[in-house]
């Protein structure tokens, strides 16, 4: 047998997500990040209470012909304002006449190289009637937006056209899901491959030589390869409202490209071709043995001791830990892959809700960091995951075993500060996209983000808890961590904790490791203990095989093989309490850290809170009292403008005596004045429906702002009386 080398326990790290407690008790620990979440709590409070109000993205703030206008003669073109720059590249503007002709040239382009305007030209005869003009664009956070409005030349007129033509043509169910799963997997990928590489490089360097992780490393840039592509070809598709054949026309995808979200894709692939050749030299550097210092009690080809930190120091001024690279080539595969970092979560910042709308500026490095931290830190839990398991591999358990004790306290240390980071670049950004209290708790990004919170929370309870096993892991007595049993080859394994005669192996191991251990004498002695050696040979040792000739006898041999390793890991995993419980409360969190992945997913593929908010119905209602001063001169006149928002609305006049019932009058006008613009009056025209009661349908007030709403009312030949009230149109 080979010697075991056993380190004496250390002080406790702390759990996995949850700082070192090495300054203090669980309790301690607990009120630290008690603290730091009440901070989150005060500082989100404020920031809501002192939130300046909700701006929409990509809003059409301003037409030419305006909404609801009427021209003498017909106009050479359309032209589109919005509140920020949008891109036509997968767009369309349409003007469609009274019987549904399209009477636009079709190229959409810039106004004088504004991006923030869309026009159209118009062609043909335009006769006397009613136009409709339907719109859809694509604004800078990748999110399609679309709207529609009348205009009249000569005279208004009837018209066959339903204006929500072009906001019906959205993309079927097929389309919209892959488009979501490929963002998913596009995350997952991400995830995995920053959390596995982090943990790699800044935590257990010897992790690389676990196939499980090496998995976990390709298998994700696989992934967020494969997310990315998809999420190029879907884009088009989902934009134009097509089916799965765009996502594959070449006209379809050079125009995607032309949009910001193509380019930062394109950029994004670019990088996983350089992240590929970072990997390979990552698994070949770390992945190869370590030459043994000569002090080093390894080099004598014992086996790796569960727990073992020998050799797994992170620290780039000296080479152990780092299998076979030295310290500058473990500093450039940090640095290179960091870089790659940075650039990788560029393109979901630059691409996505940071890069529009108020602070762009801080909220796109803000994103960028916010990405980083939730990649190491969730990611970082699988690859924990991974390697808290007995490896089934002789090899491996003999070079590479389990995660020690110090490498989860260094994972610790880390996931504490990605928790910090991701909690204050969290709430910057779910200030952003929320601006108040309403759009929080009234708009499918706010719930979706208050979900995400309580998940992130939730993870964050249950990384406090993990710290007893991780603290068990390190102070468990030397028989609790799994030491080395006989293998049938004759290497050393772990694990004898379970091994009935463990005892009679340990007398017999110090004999055999005598100073003379290579003298005859000592080889006799061993030979004539035959029985306890029989005793020590496991009973998983397969039996040598009737006939290895035969490839399907071969083949269930080696199944056996797997199958009795994998169980014999599964035992030494069993005998080791911490180390299982620990395992079992990482399992947890990385269920969570899914929970989490998929929220985030939702929030990227929503509209911001701001923007749902201000999109949402704003109805204009106002009572508004009156009296003539003649006989059965007073009452009520209550005014309703649906949706109360800047374009075409609805308006209902309903007036009412002074007993409360509806009362029919002489003559009621409505006009609305924009004194800042010096816009107006712009009269509605209104057509009695029924007793008391007045509409008007499409009447256009063509931009937001602090209206005045004057209502002027005749009870007699001689009592008249106008009411003025100022209303806010968004």
């Amino acid at each position: 047998m080979t010697a075991v080398r056993v380190r004496a326990a250390g002080p406790a790290p702390a759990a996995v997500g949850v700082p070192t407690a090495g300054r203090g008790t669980p309790g301690w620990a607990g009120r630290r990040v008690g603290a730091l979440l009440g901070a989150v709590l005060a500082a989100l409070a404020l920031l809501f209470a002192t939130a300046p109000p909700a701006a929409a993205h990509a809003e059409l703030i301003g037409s030419d012909p305006a909404a609801g206008t009427v021209l003498d003669s017909a106009p050479s073109a359309v032209t589109l304002s919005f509140s920020e720059g949008v891109e036509l590249g997968l767009g369309a503007v349409r003007v469609l006449d009274p019987a549904g002709e399209q009477v636009d040239a079709g190229t959409v382009e810039h106004a004088d190289g504004d991006p923030a305007t869309a026009r159209v030209a118009l062609t043909g005869e335009m006769p006397q009637g009613t136009y409709t003009v339907a719109w859809r664009v694509g604004s800078a956070d990748a999110h399609v937006v679309s709207g529609a409005f009348t205009f009249s030349v000569g005279a208004a007129s009837q018209t066959a056209v339903d204006v929500s033509e072009l906001d019906a043509q959205q993309a079927g169910a097929v389309v919209t899901t892959a488009h979501g799963l490929a963002r998913g997997a596009a995350f997952a990928g991400w995830t995995g491959l920053v959390g596995a590489g982090a943990f790699v490089l800044l935590c257990w360097p010897r992790a690389v030589g676990r196939a499980e992780v090496r998995r976990l490393l390709l298998g994700s840039w696989a992934t967020l390869l494969a997310g990315s592509l998809a999420v190029l070809l879907l884009q088009g598709a989902r934009a134009l409202g097509g089916g799965l054949g765009d996502a594959f026309d070449l006209d379809v995808l050079r125009t995607t490209l032309d949009t910001r979200l193509g380019a930062a894709l394109a950029l994004r692939v670019a990088l996983l071709a350089l992240a590929a050749a970072w990997l390979s030299v990552l698994v070949a550097w770390l992945g190869r043995p370590a030459a043994p210092a000569a002090d080093d009690d390894t080099a004598d080809g014992t086996a790796v001791r569960d727990g073992d930190t020998a050799g797994d120091a992170v620290g780039f001024g000296g080479g152990g830990g780092g299998g076979g690279a030295g310290r500058w080539e473990r500093l450039g595969l940090a640095v290179f892959g960091g870089v790659l970092a940075v650039g990788l979560a560029a393109t979901w910042a630059l691409s996505g809700h940071a890069s529009v709308g108020p602070a762009a500026g801080w909220a796109v490095p803000s994103t960028v960091l916010h990405l980083l931290a939730a990649g190491v830190w969730l990611g970082g839990l699988l690859a924990v995951l991974l390697s808290l398991r007995h490896p089934a591999d002789v090899e491996t358990a003999r070079t590479v075993g389990t995660v020690p004790a110090d490498g989860v306290a260094r994972f610790s240390r880390l996931a504490f500060g990605c928790v910090v980071v991701l909690a204050v670049s969290g709430l910057f950004q779910g200030w952003r996209q929320t601006a108040s209290w309403d759009a929080l708790f009234g708009s499918e990004y706010g719930l979706l983000l208050i979900a995400k919170t309580v998940a992130v929370l939730a993870l964050v309870a249950v990384a406090a808890l993990s710290r007893r096993w991780t603290a068990r892991l390190r102070t468990a007595p030397t028989g609790e961590a799994a030491p080395s049993e006989a293998t049938p080859d004759g290497a050393a394994r772990t694990g004898p904790a379970h091994d009935e005669t463990a005892h009679d192996e340990t007398a017999h191991d110090e004999t055999a490791h005598d100073e003379t251990a290579h003298d005859e004498t000592a080889h006799d002695e061993t030979a004539q203990d035959e029985t306890a050696q029989d005793e020590t040979a496991d009973a998983d040792t397969p039996a040598p095989p009737a006939s290895t000739a035969d490839p399907r006898r071969r083949a269930q041999l080696a199944l056996q093989e797997r199958a009795r390793r994998e169980a014999a890991a599964r035992r030494r995993d069993l005998a080791d309490p911490g180390r299982e419980g620990l395992r079992r409360s990482v399992g947890i969190e990385v269920v969570i850290a899914a929970v989490v992945l998929v929220l985030t997913t939702l929030l990227t593929g929503s509209d911001p809170g701001r923007t749902e908010a201000a999109a949402a119905p704003a109805v204009i209602s106002e009572r508004v009292p009156y009296d003539t001063g003649g006989e059965n001169g007073s009452g009520t006149a209550t005014v309703t403008v649906d949706p109360g928002r800047s374009g075409a609305n609805t308006v209902h006049v309903v007036v009412e005596g002074a007993d409360g019932l509806p009362v029919d009058v002489p003559e009621l006008r409505l006009t609305f004045t924009l004194p800042e613009q010096d816009l107006g009056p712009l009269p509605v025209e209104l057509e009695k429906v029924d007793t008391g009661h007045w509409t008007a349908t499409g009447a256009t007030l063509p931009v937001a702002g602090e209206w005045t709403m004057a209502v002027t009312v005749r009870t007699s030949d001689i009592d008249q009386v106008t009411e003025r009230r100022t209303v806010e149109v968004r």
